[in-house]
């Protein structure tokens, strides 16, 4: 029985060709289904690396602007600080000012001082209008630099409330004012309240963009790295 069972099989070539179809049939559509999303993977992580390379050079750019600032800001203080000479004035009024710019959006508040002040260079008076520093605080009013080392909180409402409240009218505030132009005056060296040099900060946000361009292009490395089939 078994010879003749084998014998028929082996009779009809259409059937056993048939079956050979049929076992082979699924392989080829497999392969091409896991190739094509073999394929879309590689697309997709490829664009993805793409991205975080241009948002690394972007961030990079930024990081150089951001650099080059600070570098201006450097050297435009130690000119003043080193040849502008220092003058007494005279202050008429100062008050708090605000601004809301980014109210909208649920942003926070920017304060400032600005005074009106009379100093006399040579026998001669000038009256000028200078304002502060700017100070960046949140809705709540706080404001977190850095100082010393380390990260403080601060309250610039309060700490310019108590500033105007220690120099009424009438009261004396060191300026520096350009000696090639002497009508033209700045508080940067007034004290540290109503000068806050903006290099520190400018460098630790310097910090901040390469950590981030760093992670980026981690990121575009390891998408980029070929992955187990």
């Amino acid at each position: 029985m078994a010879y003749g069972e084998n014998e028929a099989a082996s009779s009809d070539p259409i059937a056993g060709s048939s079956r050979k179809r049929q076992g082979t049939i699924c392989c080829p559509g497999m392969t091409s289904t896991a190739t094509t999303h073999l394929d879309a993977g590689s697309d997709t992580r490829a664009r993805l690396a793409g991205a975080l390379h241009v948002l690394a050079v972007f961030i990079v750019f930024c990081a150089v602007l951001l650099v080059l600032s600070a570098a201006w800001e450097w050297w435009r203080r130690s000119e003043i600080l080193d040849h502008w000479p220092v003058a007494s004035a005279t202050i008429r009024s100062c008050s708090l000012r605000r601004s809301f710019p980014f109210q909208r959006n649920g942003g926070g508040i920017v304060f400032w001082i600005r005074c009106d002040l009379e100093y006399s260079v040579d026998g001669s008076t000038y009256s000028t209008r200078l304002d502060s520093s700017n100070r960046h605080a949140g809705r709540s009013g706080k404001l977190y630099t850095l100082r010393g080392g380390s990260f403080v909180v601060e309250w610039p409402e309060r700490e310019f409330g108590a500033w105007l409240r220690r120099h009424p009218h009438g009261s004396s505030l060191p300026i520096r004012y350009d000696p090639a132009h002497v009508g033209s005056a700045t508080l940067v060296g007034a004290d540290p309240v109503v000068d806050v040099d903006p290099v520190p900060g400018s460098l630790l946000g310097v910090a901040v963009f390469a950590v981030l361009a760093l992670s980026a292009w981690l990121g575009a490395r390891r998408l980029q790295r070929p992955t187990a089939s």
